[in-house]
């Protein structure tokens, strides 16, 4: 008979696939972040601190699938809060770069959800990976 996985172990497993669909989200849209920095540029101007700006935020938005299966990892040790932190880290990075995401579509009256489904769909195994997580007992 196999063993039950534990709590920890399923919200492992269900932040990893959230992780991976946040990447792939994120990875299959430069067209759409290159949008994001047109749209910024046309907004606050183009010299170097704006495009650093809106380059940083790209990245930190990127690793957010990083960050939520480095986290789900986590799980799978007794590190369960430094595990959540960084799925709340990854998954708030996720949403900022989903929200503008949607505004540069928006802009440029896009309203294919091509990327957007993946992303989401990430993000809220990411917050479902989370709640599942439970921190053990103090001396176990």
């Amino acid at each position: 008979m196999a063993k039950k996985l534990s709590a920890n172990q399923i919200a492992a497993i269900i932040g990893v696939i959230g992780g991976l669909l946040m990447l792939l989200a994120g990875a299959s849209g430069a067209a759409a972040w290159q949008q994001m920095v047109d749209f910024l540029e046309s907004r606050l101007g183009t010299d170097a601190t704006v495009q650093t700006v809106a380059y940083v935020v790209i990245l930190i938005a990127s690793l957010g699938g990083i960050a939520v299966m480095m986290g789900s990892a986590l799980f799978l040790t007794k590190r369960v809060k430094a595990g959540r932190l960084l799925i709340a880290l990854g998954a708030g990075f996720g949403l900022i770069g989903l929200i503008l995401f949607i505004f540069v579509r928006m802009e440029h009256a896009d309203f294919s959800i091509a990327g957007i489904g993946l992303g989401m769909v990430g993000l809220v195994l990411s917050i479902v990976a989370r709640l599942k997580s439970e921190v053990p007992a103090a001396g176990k």
